[in-house]
């Protein structure tokens, strides 16, 4: 499943209520979380606060911090959001294995911006654990 955004996010963003500079300038920080929640509903499910956050453990101290937040347009004229994939996530046999989903939310009042979700639960209790972004963007919105 690809990166959803999120309805309110977008209506928070655009009436002015809440805009976010997606390049990282302005005073947001955006945090990528992981949740057992294997379903997000994009219209509804509007804070991070009200999902379920996986267990945190030595591998895992998360939310991350998204580093070098990117926006702008690309070659065809797409709006596109990026930023740096997070360090991987150490192997730890009492980390978590219940992980269904990612997302990726404004760390001040805790509003999704996008979430994506796996098919299979995920952690990091076997083995290491590495999130990698789209090389073409998380977030890419075609005009």
């Amino acid at each position: 499943m690809a990166w959803v955004p999120h309805s309110t996010w977008l209506e928070r963003h655009f009436d002015g209520t809440q805009a976010v500079d997606l390049d990282g300038a302005g005073a947001v920080t955006l945090k990528l979380g992981i949740v057992t929640n294997a379903t997000i509903n994009a219209d509804t499910d509007n804070l991070y606060t009200g999902l379920t956050a996986v267990g945190t453990a030595t591998g895992w101290t998360g939310p991350v911090t998204l580093a070098n937040p990117t926006c702008g347009l690309d070659g065809s004229n797409d709006l596109v959001f990026d930023a740096d994939d997070p360090a991987q996530i150490a192997q730890d046999a009492g980390g978590f294995s219940n992980g269904r989903s990612l997302v990726i939310y404004e760390d001040t009042n805790k509003y999704i911006l996008a979430h994506h979700t796996e098919g299979t639960a995920f952690g990091n209790v076997s083995g290491p654990l590495t999130v990698s972004f789209d090389n073409a963007g998380i977030l890419k919105w075609t005009i």
